[in-house]
């Protein structure tokens, strides 16, 4: 963070300048779209960032403007879990239960269409991702790494609210 930028990251800086409580940032390239309900966080702080207020705020205006900025009608959303192997039923944390169903199944009760929680080391396949338009990730080095891999050429960071873009090089 430099003197004169006094954010830690341009979502935070966007967020500030247009006095918006949510910026949701997403990386976009031709054949993968992974947003993040977190973004620069120290691991440790991650687990207590993830509430159900954020879940419900992030995941609707991911699908809001999935249908208004990229023309999809009905979304399909991919929900990263929060442990490895999306918590294991309660053997690998328990955030997945406490959190992450309960807000994905009250979502859905409303018509959204979300999968998981799924394990990030394998919701990343084309068995899953041929199904969906966009993942969304718990936290930064859960998603943006498969988005930004060797072969994938070039792609956006797409900020919700307001729309500003920047190249992934």
């Amino acid at each position: 963070m430099t003197p004169a930028f006094r954010s830690p990251d341009i979502r935070s800086f966007l967020r500030n300048a247009r006095r918006r409580k949510k910026v949701v940032m997403m990386l976009a390239t031709e054949a993968l779209r992974v947003a993040l309900a977190t973004t620069h966080l120290p691991l440790r702080a991650i687990a207590d960032a993830i509430t159900s207020a954020l879940l419900h705020e992030v995941i609707a205006i991911l699908h809001h403007d999935l249908r208004t900025k990229f023309g999809i009608a009905e979304p399909r959303i991919l929900v990263c879990g929060l442990n490895p192997h999306a918590g294991e039923g309660g053997h690998m944390g328990t955030e997945e239960i406490d959190t992450i169903i309960p807000v994905l199944d009250e979502l859905r009760a409303q018509g959204m269409h979300l999968t998981g929680p799924l394990p990030a080391d394998t919701l990343f396949q084309p068995k899953y991702l041929d199904h969906a338009d966009a993942v969304l990730a718990m936290y930064h080095d859960q998603g943006p790494a498969r988005a930004k891999i060797p072969g994938i050429r070039s792609g956006s960071e797409y900020y919700a609210r307001p729309t500003f873009y920047s190249n992934l090089r």
